[in-house]
This record gives structure tokens, C-alpha cells and sequence, in this order.
């Protein structure tokens, strides 16, 4: 069990419905973790893991932004 992740480099915003299983364009959140946290995994074309956890995840300390990809923005 755990938060799947993509970590850097990042694809494109504009496929990464597609190419992660994510409904629409899909909001997403950013946040800062040390890489020894991340279990890299393959899932896909992009670069992805999980973090291990058996509950939530606190994003306290994280500088976590919520990003809202606008549907108008289409050259993203």
C-alpha cells in the first residue's frame, strides 16, 4: 500500500491523464519529499514510485501546492 507518485523529471501535464490512468485532465498536488522515501517503480511511460504508508499521508512540511490544470490552457 502507498501514495503513487511521479517524480522528476516530469512529463508533460497534457498527457499525463493518459498516460497515468488519471480522470481528465486531473488536478494534482506537488509536494517535497526526500528521494529515500520514494519506492521507484515503473508504471507507464513516466517516472513513477510509491510512497510506502498504511494510512494518509501528512503533507505538514512538505510545501505542498495544489495544482488545477485549466481546461483553456491547452499549449500545457
Amino acid at each position: 500500500m502507498g501514495v503513487h507518485v511521479e517524480v522528476a523529471p516530469f512529463g508533460q501535464v497534457s498527457s499525463a491523464s493518459a498516460q497515468t490512468g488519471a480522470f481528465g485532465r486531473g488536478s494534482f498536488v506537488e509536494f517535497l519529499v526526500p528521494s529515500s522515501s520514494i519506492l521507484r517503480i515503473q508504471v507507464g511511460p513516466r517516472n513513477t514510485g510509491v510512497i510506502p504508508t498504511n494510512s494518509s499521508l501528512p503533507l505538514q512540511g512538505t510545501d505542498a501546492t495544489f495544482r488545477n490544470p485549466s481546461w483553456w490552457k491547452f499549449w500545457e
